[in-house]
């Protein structure tokens, strides 16, 4: 035993007439193509149109499956987009690598682990979350049986929970994901119809803010232009803040948004570097946004604002 791993020895009786390097030479050759044939083999699964990565067992509450988008120009492997089931629809870049797992593993065997890593998650705003998407990495092991291929792994959330999961092919449930998130895309989009209506492709923002500062009771005077670039649903444009007097306290800097939903109601969030807003439509009076601007998306508290449509 060594650092806790256990290994054995294997012997052999060598046939009459044959030298021990002979032998050697012989292993090696005979590992070496069966490595190749179940590179070939883990590549073929891999590369199969209705990959998912799921949780073993579903909990309430707990992670949601993926369906796999392969990236079909990435070659061999696993690249490609990660579509998470759940709401709000969610996706990320996915990829995986081959390893060994173990000290003192054979390295003419079988690379032992696939270790899949998922990129940082895009959905329907800068607000979105969906609790049941996993973020990180997850480490597979592979088992070859035959023609057979098994791909799972254990991980460990920060909530201490334990989830054994499986990268297979199964069309159904593939199928049934996509399908789900194109819904929900769906829904949400109109959802967002209304505000986005009336922010149309180009707006003036202009109102007041509570301030942050000790003495300023007046508050801030913000001003917002953005421009929606159609082709990603995402505003950019600039801030001005100013204090009553009309002092500049902030920009012109720029400012990039987008709408996202929060119990099934369409927020506008808008971010620099020194505020983020979160607005929603005044129901009783059109034209109106109300809500809070922080000092950045973490922070735990915010200011109320009002700010109202003066120009698109």
């Amino acid at each position: 035993e060594i650092m806790g791993q256990t290994f054995t020895q294997r012997f052999r009786l060598l046939p009459e007439g044959q030298t021990l390097a002979q032998a050697i030479t012989e292993e090696k050759q005979a590992k070496a193509k069966l490595r190749e044939q179940q590179l070939a083999q883990l590549n073929s699964f891999l590369q199969q149109p209705h990959l998912v990565l799921a949780p073993a067992e579903t909990k309430p509450g707990g992670l949601v499956p993926m369906a796999i988008l392969r990236d079909k120009t990435a070659g061999g492997g696993l690249q490609g987009v990660a579509v998470f089931d759940g709401t709000p629809p969610v996706r990320a870049s996915i990829q995986g690598a081959l390893a060994n797992a173990g000290y003192g593993a054979d390295r003419d065997a079988l690379p032992s682990r696939l270790q899949v890593k998922l990129g940082q998650q895009m959905g329907m705003g800068m607000g979105a979350q969906n609790p049941g998407a996993l973020e990180g990495s997850v480490p597979l092991d592979i088992k070859v049986e035959g023609d057979k291929i098994q791909l799972s792994g254990s991980i460990r959330l920060t909530d201490g929970t334990h989830y054994q999961m499986e990268l297979r092919n199964d069309p159904t449930l593939h199928a049934a994901i996509l399908q789900h998130v194109k819904d929900e895309d769906a829904r949400l989009g109109a959802l967002k119809k209304d505000l986005a209506d009336q922010l149309k492709d180009y707006v003036v923002l202009q109102g007041k803010s509570a301030s942050n500062q000790a003495g300023q009771m007046d508050g801030t005077r913000d001003n917002i232009s953005l421009r929606r670039n159609t082709s990603t649903d995402q505003w950019q444009g600039t801030v001005t803040v100013t204090d009553a007097s009309g002092r500049i306290l902030v920009g012109p800097e720029p400012i990039q948004g987008n709408i996202s939903i929060n119990n099934d109601k369409p927020e506008l969030f808008i971010s620099s570097l020194q505020r983020t807003y979160s607005l929603t439509a005044d129901s009783q009076r059109p034209g109106v946004l109300t809500g809070l601007w922080l000092t950045s998306p973490r922070a735990a508290s915010g200011y109320r604002t009002e700010l109202s449509i003066i120009e698109t």
